[in-house]
């Protein structure tokens, strides 16, 4: 009779239902109602078959501490002298206490553990991965670590955005239009780029600081913004939105 292992899935700590190896070659098998290889799996559960525990599962974490529901996300401008917020992620078990620490290229990064989940990137994140790894805490005790995905830090020179460019719409005898201020930035900007967007679609030809918005009323807009310098361009930048009268 064919055999079957079970799946760990390390971000929910817990065995992965939708997934099953199939001993004899290795193949990993997902669970759909379609595939004729799952069918064959429900077909020996049914028969009375037990599949063998996940050769990598940990000991299973202590009941009632906090349990990861979506995972810690990083946002704010890659770059030296920006500062990065990590929002801690969201926990079942109700925790009274996040612990973050910052992490450069998987290490920890001395000092970076404060406790509103804020760091300012220096000169020696430049060119590197940025993580937030992430604890919960509640009477019952610890989670496991969570990570957030990486963020990739400029090198060291470019623009960094430090005051977002903000977006307003006029009207006068030629139409309604909007217009885009640019943002402040860092590092000596020598050329700045904008790029219009309507419902998250760039926009053909909507490159300057203002654009005439005809056809696009009751819709949503606004402007992206980069800089370059020597060293390179800065990551886009959005400003606010804003809704086309319509």
């Amino acid at each position: 009779m064919e055999g079957y292992t079970q799946v760990w899935n390390p971000i929910t700590n817990a065995i992965n239902p939708n997934l099953i190896i199939r001993n004899s070659d290795g193949a990993y098998i997902p669970n759909d109602p379609d595939n004729q290889d799952w069918q064959a799996y429900l077909a020996w559960l049914a028969a009375g078959g037990i599949p063998s525990p996940p050769p990598n599962m940990p000991n299973p974490p202590k009941s009632g501490v906090p349990i990861l529901i979506d995972s810690p996300v990083l946002t704010g401008q890659p770059g030296a002298g920006a500062t990065l917020t990590c929002d801690g992620g969201v926990w079942a078990e109700n925790p009274t206490s996040i612990a973050f620490q910052f992490m450069r290229n998987g290490a920890p990064i001395e000092g970076a553990n404060n406790p509103r989940g804020a760091w300012t990137l220096m000169q020696a994140d430049a060119g590197t991965d940025v993580t937030c790894q992430v604890i919960a805490s509640n009477s019952i005790g610890q989670s496991e670590p969570a990570l957030s995905g990486p963020m990739v830090i400029l090198p060291w020179g470019y623009p960094i955005n430090y005051s977002p460019p903000i977006c307003s719409s006029y009207s006068n005898d030629l139409g309604t239009f909007v217009l885009c201020t640019g943002g402040q930035w860092t590092n000596l900007w020598t050329t700045m780029a904008y790029q219009w967007m309507a419902n998250k679609v760039a926009v053909s030809g909507a490159t300057g600081s203002t654009w005439n918005v005809a056809g696009y009323e009751g819709q949503e807009v606004w402007c992206e913004v980069a800089t370059a310098n020597s060293e390179g361009w800065s990551v886009w930048t959005p400003t606010n939105p804003v809704v086309i009268p319509g």
